[in-house]
Parts: C-alpha cells; sequence; structure tokens
C-alpha cells in the first residue's frame, strides 16, 4: 500500500509541479525499498513455518512459484529505491529535479507494482482456494522454478564463496562511508563541509546494493537455518531496516545540508549520527557471529 501511495503522490507532484510532493514521494520509494528486505525474509520464514512439519493442504511447489514472483519484486524494490535515492542524492547538489530520473523512478515503480500484484496474487493461491479460476493450471513439482535452482546453485562451493565475498566488500563500502559520514556529524573533519562528505555516500549505495543481491542469494542458500536455526539474523534484519532509513535523514535535512566547514552539526543531528554509528556496528557484529550462534 505504501509503494501505491509513493506512485500516486510522484503523479500528482509531477502534475502539479510540487516539489515538496515529489520529494516525499521518493523518499516513500526508499522507505518501501529498505522495509522490501525484511519483508522477504518474512515470507521464507512463514514458509519453513507452513512446512515443517508439511501439511497436505499446503503445495510447496505453488510456495515456490509465489517466491519466484516475490524475489522480483525485492529486486524491483530495490532498482526503484535506489533510483529515487540517487535523485535525492542528485537533487542537493543541483538544487532541482531531473526530469529523465523522475521517469526513471516512474517506470521502475509501475513495472514493480505489475510484478508485486503478481506476487500477491500466487501467494494468495497457497491456503486460499476460492480465489483460485477452475480452469487455472497450478505448478505441482516442488523442484521447478527459479528458487530452487538458485538454491541448488548457491549450496555449491564454487558459487558460494564469490557472492559471499562480494557481500563482505559491500559491508566495507557501507561502514566505511557511514562512519565517515557520522565522524563529521559528531564534530570530526570539521574541516570539511558536510556536502562534501555526503559525497562519500553514493559509495555506501553501492555497498547496499551488493548486499542486497549477495544476501539474498546467500540466505536460499540455506534459508531454515538463516530465519529458523540463527538467533542474530532477525536481529541483524532489523538493524538493516533501522540503520539504512536512519542514513535516509541525511539525504533529507535541509538544516544538516548547510553545515559548512568548521561549523558544528547541531545536536539532534548528531543524535541520529550516534545511532547510525550503533545499528551498523551492530549488522556487523551479528553478521559475524551468525555461524556461532
Amino acid at each position: 500500500m505504501g509503494f501505491v501511495f509513493a506512485i500516486a503522490f510522484l503523479l500528482v507532484g509531477l502534475a502539479t509541479r510540487n516539489d515538496l510532493m515529489t520529494r516525499g514521494s521518493l523518499v516513500l520509494f526508499v522507505l518501501c525499498g529498505i522495509v522490501g528486505v525484511p519483508t522477504y525474509v518474512s515470507g521464507t520464514a512463514s514458509m519453513w513455518a507452513l512446512t515443517q512439519p508439511p501439511k497436505p493442504d499446503i503445495s510447496k511447489a505453488v510456495i515456490n512459484a509465489h517466491r519466484d514472483m516475490a524475489l522480483l519484486s525485492l529486486f524491483g524494490l530495490a532498482f526503484t529505491g535506489g533510483a529515487a535515492w540517487v535523485e535525492l542524492w542528485r537533487t542537493k547538489y543541483f538544487g532541482h529535479f531531473s526530469k529523465t530520473s523522475l521517469t526513471l523512478v516512474l517506470a521502475f515503480a509501475i513495472v514493480t507494482l505489475g510484478v508485486m500484484a503478481e506476487t500477491g496474487h500466487r501467494g494468495g493461491q497457497i491456503n486460499h482456494p476460492e480465489i483460485r479460476v477452475a480452469t487455472e493450471v497450478l505448478p505441482t513439482d516442488p523442484a521447478a522454478g527459479v528458487t530452487p535452482w538458485v538454491e541448488t546453485m548457491m549450496n555449491n562451493v564454487v558459487w558460494f564463496i564469490p557472492w559471499q565475498t562480494v557481500h563482505f566488500f559491500g559491508y566495507c563500502l557501507i561502514l566505511g562511508s557511514v562512519l565517515a559520514l557520522t565522524l563529521r556529524v559528531l564534530g570530526f573533519w570539521k574541516s570539511l563541509s558536510f556536502a562534501a562528505v555526503h559525497r562519500l555516500l553514493m559509495v555506501g549505495f553501492l555497498g547496499v546494493l551488493m548486499n542486497v543481491f549477495s544476501g539474498m542469494l546467500m540466505m536460499l542458500a540455506d534459508s531454515y537455518r538463516y530465519v529458523v536455526g540463527d538467533g542474530l539474523f532477525g536481529p541483524k534484519m532489523a538493524l538493516i531496516t533501522i540503520g539504512a532509513a536512519a542514513v535516509l535523514y541525511f539525504s533529507v535535512s535541509d538544516r544538516i545540508w548547510g553545515l559548512k566547514a568548521g561549523e558544528d552539526a547541531p545536536m539532534a543531528a548528531k543524535w541520529v549520527a550516534g545511532f547510525v554509528l550503533l545499528a551498523w556496528t551492530g549488522v556487523l557484529v551479528c553478521g559475524r557471529l551468525l555461524p556461532y550462534i
């Protein structure tokens, strides 16, 4: 529903040339992209709750068909939210929106909405037979589909290790850029303006994209262990969501954007910076301890 509202706000903002509404729609797209990750993980947890132990009226093949579309929805949310954040980042430097970028965001959003609608339809077929059409042919092979194939592929160490390397490198980009930004807000590196340090967030954004893709692929390698067996996977997902949403503050706050070299950040911004630093440190700790707890 939030995604639908974001599209509506963007359309109204473009039609009325209302920059405030356009900006709000971009923020909402970013937030939808952020919460897409824990939403997908919750779907995986629900799958295991319905299939372990197996239930005679629940089809694993139908669940896999839903998972295939859910994975596409996740990537669509990531592309849409990413394009929206890049436009927010770019607008800070140029002072105006790019029609090309906004059109790209809208195109991503419309395609993603269609994929999400099909995802919801397939999800309803899992345990709501009343919505099925009599002539509709449902899948019956539990090994068919994209996600079972990805699971099999990622269980091969030849595929898992490269993606794990990409995941760790993505963390380096995220934590490095977040550390630089938060330290400037907390009072270090005052010789630089906030705008100058803010440029590093693009590096962190690249790390986020790398980790969304690599993290989901790694989770599919052994999703039962991650979402059911590992006690720190849930807190890690929560901290990623909180940390990413908090970083968004630095891309929308006009007050902190005007922070010049030698100036001190307001106390509210310092609290946010400390919170962001703690959240992403928690993500790193939880991720590192996953094999042990």
